[in-house]
């Protein structure tokens, strides 16, 4: 079964969704699968937006989290944070 995506706008299971692609970004294995990993998640919020599914607001912290996502990337196996 599917999951189904609330139409209500800034519904906890959709915010919760957007959210979890912030995770994503910090597991990546280097910094051109996190760069993309960025981009995908900024594009999902993008369309979360434009559909009418977030409000700006929101929108400006699902950003917020997916750079400081970005931010906290580690280096796999030497623990040393990558500058953007």
């Amino acid at each position: 079964m599917n999951p189904v995506m609330s139409t209500d706008q800034n519904a906890p299971e959709t915010l919760e969704a957007a959210s979890a692609q912030g995770a994503k970004i910090v597991l990546a294995r280097d910094d051109w699968e996190r760069d993309t990993r960025l981009a995908h998640a900024m594009g999902y919020a993008a369309a979360l937006l434009q559909h009418g599914l977030i409000d700006g607001n929101a929108y400006s912290s699902l950003l917020d989290e997916y750079r400081a996502a970005r931010d906290a990337w580690l280096l796999p196996g030497n623990g040393v944070v990558e500058s953007s």
